[in-house]
């Protein structure tokens, strides 16, 4: 179990936000180093992309001594990567239940097995976000992933990212008849 003490939010109005937001555009034009980050198959492998620890030593200021924060934000670079369009309209568990066609792009199977990835589960964690922001088109809000990946197994935050999550998405599919 994490304790995320340090970090409030990943928001674009804090220096944290600001910051990575700024590493994400810097990847638009740092092909190499995006296409670095968005080969890892794990968070161990982002650890090994050299922008990973330039990003780390400006964060390091800003975060300060937060429980095993270098790993955490190895699964966020390596997840953020792989964001080809920022969508800041939409969260991201409505845009799991929106539709492409007659199901959901996300569906209630694979979001409900993301939901019981908790603790120290990233394993899963990881490459199943991956697998999300492919069925999404790479199309996410960078600071909405950043902040869930961040807190995901966080026994405080955590919860309730999953839960604002479920709500979204249960209330967004479309309506079917029970029974």
């Amino acid at each position: 179990m994490s304790n995320a003490g340090t970090i409030t939010a990943f928001r674009p109005d804090n220096e944290l936000g600001s910051a990575l937001l700024t590493f994400v555009n810097s990847l638009e034009s740092d092909r190499a180093s995006r296409a670095a980050l968005a080969r890892c198959r794990a968070p161990v492998d982002v650890i090994a992309v050299p922008e990973y620890h330039r990003l780390c030593a400006r964060l390091q200021p800003l975060i300060g001594d937060d429980y095993h924060w270098q790993e955490r934000m190895a699964a966020v670079v390596g997840l953020i990567s792989t964001i080809k369009s920022k969508d800041d309209d939409e969260g991201i568990a409505l845009r799991m239940a929106r539709s492409s066609g007659e199901r959901p792009r996300v569906s209630e199977l694979r979001f409900r097995r993301l939901l019981k990835t908790e603790g120290r589960d990233s394993d899963r964690f990881y490459p199943a976000m991956r697998r999300i922001l492919a069925l999404l088109e790479h199309k996410a809000n960078p600071l909405e992933v950043a902040r869930a990946t961040y807190f995901w197994d966080d026994r405080f935050r955590g919860p309730g990212i999953r839960r604002d999550w479920a709500f979204a998405y249960f209330s967004a599919l479309p309506n079917r008849k029970l029974g």
